[in-house]
């Protein structure tokens, strides 16, 4: 009987069903996607199953339409493979030692190391698999693998879900950038991780020999998980280190501490389906909502000490379904949490909605007049000017904006930054400069360079030589330009403290701050192990500063690796990395590129573009402005510059074509 395995092209898509003595990489067109297949087989009865039309709600259109079922509710699978992911968030060598580990094991039963498919996963951890001629269910295979590796730090215990994917050697990973890397077992004991990565970065024609067992060895099968002690959760439960203080408002108090993993295990799915519909409903987007809910699960689990709640069935039993378009679940009020977990909560001493607010949440129109009145009143007080004429007539920043400044490592946007720091200190505002990316030394290098007009081999030179003189003037002009700029450089802050750290000073010199400037969204601190879930969340966060605190936040954003280098365009915001996330948040969002750079000569290196990606109150469009590499400055373009520009940009598009033939 035909068996048939799962394909999927990224983890979102259900897949296709191919045989399972099939080249897989005959169905692969494009290695750089991230590519999954299933760890178990579907029969023929399953596959008809898959295949089966379903309607959907489009709600979008309102129309109905077919979609196939997938491999929901498929669970009576089986599989010729042992699988063992090995997986830590910062330290690789301790995933190495453990997947060394069991391969030691398995030899121990007999399998050579040859009959073992070892890989790097291209980001985190390591991975063995061993397959057979026989077959295994879901529950043999949690018994063995928890056998074999339940007592080793980093092994992954989840890869017995019955719809569990793993993802295809020499497939790039989607946000490391390297590739499923196989490895033998001496290149896995011999080669550095440094080195072991460096391999990783390269494509390769996918090329895998490995020997199968002809059955799994007996005394593998008989492998039962070693009893473990069952923690029990009491119910007068201790709130330990929730602090409702640092909720973002979008979460009532108890959707807060389901977030912050406090629920027992009898209600995991329950408690999990809440936050999925709440992220959901707050536009989240699926993979965004995925991870966090991952954060939660991992929270409780060590919290109450059991397993986590695997993966798969955060993907399959939660996202999938709240996701779906005929959802019809809302993001369920309190009066809709079940009784159990309701009880759970009220014994933290957790009060409903949201009490630790006082002020008022719903007020009339005509409340909020006031507001706007004294807010359009002092209306240029209120604007923050880049100093760039064109680009300020283009697009009006104010209090209370959260404004994305997107750009490639090196394409000018700390410079930008200290261009508008500058124009804003010379108006008489306060503002504070969040460098968690630079330090202290860097920054000042950048503004004495800035204001002195000396490339970093001469400021260095008179520092050497101890010239006082020359010392002086440099530390006149930079404290001059920025006098009324406070900085701020602890690394590990969280918006919680940005918030702490602006209103302590606003209370301790009477100062009001207008604009804060945080360099790079990424290096903020939040409450989930994964990037992209922690970048959504402290966009959000630091909009709320915006709105409570009534200043300006220019947000340095990341890119996408595939938006290039500091010489390709940006043009849409949808490079951002984790766009969806952050670009809901963002009033404005502007570009950075320099369209004349190049890493080995600076002979055309001389402009620079702001490119307006999205303006709520305000038109799209870029402008154009000389730039100087050495001091970071940002001069209005004169028509001379214009045609040399012209130029350039003529040349890069007839060199493009040429490339493309």
């Amino acid at each position: 009987m035909t068996m048939y395995r799962r394909l999927c092209s990224g983890l979102a898509d259900k897949g296709v069903l191919i045989p399972e003595t099939e080249d897989i990489f005959k169905h692969i067109k494009n290695l750089k996607k991230d590519h999954y297949l299933s760890m178990y087989l579907y029969n023929e009865e399953q596959k008809e199953k898959f295949y089966t039309k379903i309607e959907k709600l489009d709600r979008k259109t309102g129309e109905v339409r077919e979609v196939i079922n997938g491999a929901k509710n498929i669970e009576d699978v089986v599989t010729n493979k042992l699988v063992f992911d090995f997986d830590h968030k910062t330290d690789l060598e301790q995933a190495r030692v453990d997947t060394v580990a069991l391969i030691e094991r398995l030899m121990e039963h007999g399998i050579a190391d040859d009959c073992m498919a070892i890989t790097f996963s291209g980001n985190k951890g390591f991975g063995v698999e061993v397959t057979a001629e026989d077959s295994l269910t879901p529950s043999e295979v949690k018994d063995i693998t928890k056998a074999l590796a339940g007592d080793l730090e980093t092994f992954d215990p989840v890869i017995f879900n019955a719809s569990r994917i793993i993802r295809v050697p020499f497939t790039r990973h989607q946000d490391s950038g390297l590739y499923k890397l196989p490895l033998t077992y001496d290149e896995l004991v011999d080669n550095s991780i440094d080195e072991i990565k460096t391999e990783a970065k390269e494509q390769y024609e996918p090329d895998l020999e490995i020997s199968s067992l002809k059955e799994f060895p007996a005394t593998i099968k008989a492998l039962k998980p070693k009893a473990k002690e069952k923690t029990t959760v009491l119910q007068d439960v201790d709130m330990g280190d929730l602090d409702l203080s640092k909720k973002p408002r979008w979460l009532s108090n108890w959707k807060y501490a389901l977030q912050e993993g406090y629920f027992p295990e009898g209600i995991r799915n329950h408690a999990l389906m809440i936050l999925g519909a709440t992220y959901r409903g707050q536009g989240f987007n699926k993979i965004t909502a995925y991870r966090m809910l991952k954060g939660a699960a991992e929270l409780q689990a060590q919290r109450t000490g059991q397993d986590r709640y695997a993966d798969e069935q955060i993907w399959t039993e939660i996202v999938e379904q709240v996701y779906d378009m005929g959802w019809r679940g809302g993001t369920y009020s309190e009066d809709n949490f079940s009784d159990n977990l309701v009880q759970y909560l009220e014994s933290m001493g957790i009060p409903r909605g949201n009490e630790i607010e006082k002020e008022k949440s719903l007020i009339s129109v005509d409340d909020v007049y006031g507001t706007f009145e004294n807010f359009a009143e002092n209306i240029e007080k209120n604007t923050i000017k880049t100093g760039i004429v064109e680009l300020d007539n283009m697009c009006r920043i104010t209090t209370s904006m959260l404004v994305g400044v997107l750009g490639a490592p090196g394409s000018g946007k700390t410079a930008t930054l200290l261009n508008i720091l500058e124009k804003f200190s010379d108006d008489g505002e306060t503002s504070i400069l969040f460098s968690f990316d630079m330090g202290k030394p860097l920054i000042y290098q950048k503004m004495a360079q800035k204001q002195t007009g000396k490339n970093s081999d001469q400021l260095f030179k008179i520092f050497v030589n101890k010239e006082e003189e020359e010392k002086k003037k440099i530390q006149y002009r930079v404290n001059n330009a920025y006098k009324n700029v406070m900085l701020n450089f602890k690394t590990g802050s969280t918006v919680d403290d940005i918030r702490q750290f602006i209103m302590d000073y606003e209370q301790n010199t009477g100062k009001k701050v207008r604009m804060i400037a945080v360099d790079y969204l990424e290096k903020l601190v939040g409450p989930f192990s994964d990037a992209t879930a922690n970048s959504g969340y402290n966009a959000a966060k630091l909009q709320e500063v915006c709105n409570d605190l009534e200043l300006c936040c220019l947000l340095l954003l990341q890119p996408q690796k595939m938006a290039g280098d500091p010489s390709d365009p940006l043009l849409t915001y949808r490079r951002v990395k984790g766009a969806s996330v952050i670009e809901q948040d963002c009033r404005v969002i502007i570009s950075v590129f320099r369209e004349g750079y190049h890493p080995q000569s600076y002979d055309e290196d001389n402009f620079i573009t702001y490119a307006v990606l999205k303006n709520t109150m305000g038109t799209l469009g870029s402008v154009d402005c000389l730039w100087n590499g050495a001091t970071g400055d940002v001069m209005e373009i004169d028509d001379e510059g214009r045609e040399e520009l012209k130029k350039l940009r003529r040349r890069k598009a007839e060199q493009k074509k040429l490339e493309d033939l």
